[in-house]
This record gives C-alpha cells, sequence and structure tokens, in this order.
C-alpha cells in the first residue's frame, strides 16, 4: 500500500502527489506547475499527517491478517467550500 496526499494548489489550480514512502524525496514540497511552494510548518504538518494515517492502515491491515479484525482503509478527503458560499445548520 502506498500512502500520499494530493495536495490542491489554489494558486494554478492543479493538483500534484506527495508520498510518505521516500518522504525526503518529496522536499521541498512545491507545485510542479507554478513552483508554489509549502512552508516548514505546513512541512511537518503533512508528515506527520501521511505518517498517522500510513501507521493507521498498516495496523488495520497487521489485525486483519492476524485474524482478530474485520479488515478497514482510512482514506481522507476534503472538499474546498468557500466562506461566502458555506451555510451551518442551526
Amino acid at each position: 500500500m502506498i500512502t500520499f496526499a494530493e495536495v490542491k494548489c489554489y494558486n494554478c489550480e492543479n493538483s500534484f502527489p506527495v508520498y510518505w514512502n521516500n518522504w525526503e524525496k518529496n522536499l521541498p514540497i512545491r507545485c510542479p506547475f507554478c513552483i508554489a511552494s509549502f512552508n516548514e510548518k505546513f512541512t511537518e504538518m503533512l508528515k506527520h499527517s501521511l505518517g498517522t494515517v500510513n501507521e493507521l492502515n498498516k495496523e488495520l491491515r497487521s489485525r486483519h491478517s492476524d485474524g482478530s479484525h474485520d479488515l478497514f482503509q482510512v482514506d481522507f478527503k476534503h472538499v474546498y467550500v468557500p466562506i461566502d458560499k458555506y451555510r451551518l445548520d442551526d
């Protein structure tokens, strides 16, 4: 299994993958289309997020292989909604 994040660049409206495997090869994280880049804080946050998801799915597969758990896989999605379009129900 390969864990990666699909990063959406709102500077040029394109998306690109950032892989957990061989993390150092992703650095610095830049949009390959317009060269916009992450700062150090966001790079570290992404690294921790990918590592957590990778470990969670690894543990879920391991427990399933042991016969002690049903098989699950976790993926995260985020959908951008402009703030002026976002509606909260009361």
